[in-house]
């Protein structure tokens, strides 16, 4: 495993299992906030539509944001907001324990935005 000894591929071997990793955990413990913070299957739906809207309007812009900017950059730019999504999703838990269900449908937006922007990996 000749490829393994190269430190860039490694690195970036790393960081793209981490942000799967991530973003594949991030559904479903969205789910679960907003069915235990007091929301019904309906407002779930919103949450859900709110993130994979944004990733299908977005996934032809993101193959355009990468050819101009680079794909390097694109990805680490949609990597740092899913995260910063991420971070807010879990603040706002922190703060909250009932949150309204129009910030689960914002930061999931967010999130399937940026998600939808680095579909070009």
């Amino acid at each position: 495993m000749s490829v393994l000894k190269e430190r860039d591929f490694r690195r970036f071997c790393a960081g793209y299992v981490t942000s799967l990793f991530g973003t594949s955990m991030a559904t479903p413990a969205v789910a679960f906030a907003v069915l235990d913070g007091g929301g019904d299957a309906v407002g779930l739906g919103w949450v859900m539509a709110a993130g994979i809207a944004p990733q299908i309007v977005f996934m032809l812009l993101g193959g355009v944001a990468a050819d101009r900017f680079g794909r390097r950059r694109v990805m680490l730019a949609a990597d740092a907001i899913r995260c910063a999504a991420q971070a807010a999703f879990a603040a706002v838990l922190f703060l909250d324990n009932r949150p309204h269900i129009w910030v689960f449908v914002l930061l999931a937006a967010v999130r399937g935005r940026a998600r939808g922007s680095s579909s070009r990996r």
